[in-house]
């Protein structure tokens, strides 16, 4: 698995930046968010475009750099992977 050492917070927002807001924006309109009541629509475009930068910047995280196979959670996965998969 490749890791990118240069690749911080400012160049994913720079590169990669653009596509986490249209992914927001269309999941947005297509799951037709704006219409629901009683939802703080803002927190819903927040948690999107959170999962969008998250999903981008895992691999800077030594214990998400890893497969979900049986034979790597047995034998591989660092305890830090395990705690975070328990969290």
């Amino acid at each position: 698995m490749e890791n990118d050492e240069w690749y911080t917070i400012p160049n994913m927002l720079l590169y990669d930046g653009q596509a986490i807001l249209m992914d927001t924006i269309v999941f947005f309109v297509v799951g037709r968010l704006y219409r629901q009541r009683g939802v703080d629509h803002m927190a819903w475009l927040l948690v999107a475009f959170g999962s969008g930068m998250f999903s981008s910047f895992e691999s800077l995280f030594p214990a998400l750099q890893q497969s979900v196979t049986l034979y790597n959670m047995h034998c591989v996965w660092p305890a830090g992977t395990w705690f975070f998969l328990l969290a």
